[in-house]
């Protein structure tokens, strides 16, 4: 039986810089990931940086989880109210220090990136409360044995119980067919500046 929430381990501060190398270990093959690392020249020492950055946001302003305390998976969301990592939070949080040790010039430049994306989801779920899947990813020999699901399952039985409407992005049409599987649907797809590659934006309605 799946008890939600209880049944996964919440991250702790501790654990930030492990769950930084299991999200950098999960996305190596997404293809904007990639080519922003590559682009930029985040060595591999610095990527936690980058996908430790939204769980550090995540621990003062949404909640982040993982499938275990062995960090299998992972997974960061947030309210609608601070799905927005503006400076002062970003500051506040400790993400606008720790996230500059990747590169002043990668921090920029994703800022730069993903800027039309912000616009949209704000567009999309215009005078709408809701839940922003920021970041969910499996480490890759963990992948395909369900430690993902049980996280989104998790997160849909919260949404479920408040009739949440939930919102994420995802880069990859085998990605979008997966969570198509898990009643999104998509809303629009984008060419990312800088990258000229392609993001799904998706939302998924309340169950009941």
């Amino acid at each position: 039986m799946n008890n939600g929430l209880d049944d996964l381990y919440k991250i702790q501060k501790t654990d930030i810089k492990k769950a930084g190398e299991v999200l950098a270990d999960a996305f190596k093959e997404d293809p904007i990931w990639a080519k922003f690392i590559k682009d930029n020249q985040i060595k591999a020492h610095r990527r936690n940086y980058l996908f430790g950055s939204p769980i550090l946001y995540a621990l003062r302003y949404g909640r982040v989880y993982a499938s275990s305390s062995n960090l299998e998976g992972i997974a960061a969301w947030f309210p609608d109210s601070t799905a927005d990592m503006t400076l002062w939070r970003t500051i506040r949080s400790g993400v606008f220090r720790y996230g500059s040790k990747m590169g002043m010039k990668a921090t920029i430049n994703m800022a730069k990136t993903f800027r039309p994306v912000e616009k949209d989801r704000k567009e999309n779920m215009k005078n709408i409360s809701y839940i922003y899947i920021t970041i969910i990813g499996v480490k890759q020999e963990y992948q395909k044995r369900g430690f993902g699901g049980k996280i989104l399952q998790a997160i849909f039985e919260e949404a479920d119980k408040t009739h949440t409407p939930i919102y994420l992005e995802t880069a990859t049409p085998q990605n979008v067919k997966m969570y198509e599987k898990y009643g999104f649907r998509v809303l629009n797809e984008i060419i990312l500046p800088r990258l000229d590659l392609p993001m799904w934006e998706m939302k998924r309605d309340p169950m009941n």
